[in-house]
């Protein structure tokens, strides 16, 4: 394993202040499964975009949430394998974003 020049990290779920009505709208999106439609999203789409494009060796950037941001990292890291840009990920949830409902 090498040591990244950059990690991109995602925060957890707040549960104080006015970011936790926004968290919690952002935890609907996921159980919609339409995080990708959010602006958080897309502002997070941008940041790590910049931020590859920037450099000559992708392989140096890390991606990595906890809780809610988990799933955005993994979403914005499966993005960006779309375009043919693998970036190591590193995810860690307590919770049941990724639960599969039958």
């Amino acid at each position: 394993m090498h040591t990244p020049s950059y990690v991109i990290a995602f925060r957890g779920t707040l549960i104080k202040g006015n970011a936790f009505s926004r968290d919690l709208e952002l935890e609907i999106h996921i159980i919609k499964n339409e995080l990708h439609l959010t602006s958080s999203f897309d502002i997070a789409m941008q940041a790590v975009r910049n931020l590859v494009r920037s450099q000559v060796s992708k392989s140096n950037i890390w991606l990595t949430g906890h809780s809610l941001r988990s799933a955005m990292a993994l979403l914005v890291g499966k993005r960006m394998v779309k375009t043919g840009i693998f970036l190591d990920s590193y995810l860690l949830y307590y919770n049941l974003h990724f639960l599969c409902l039958m």
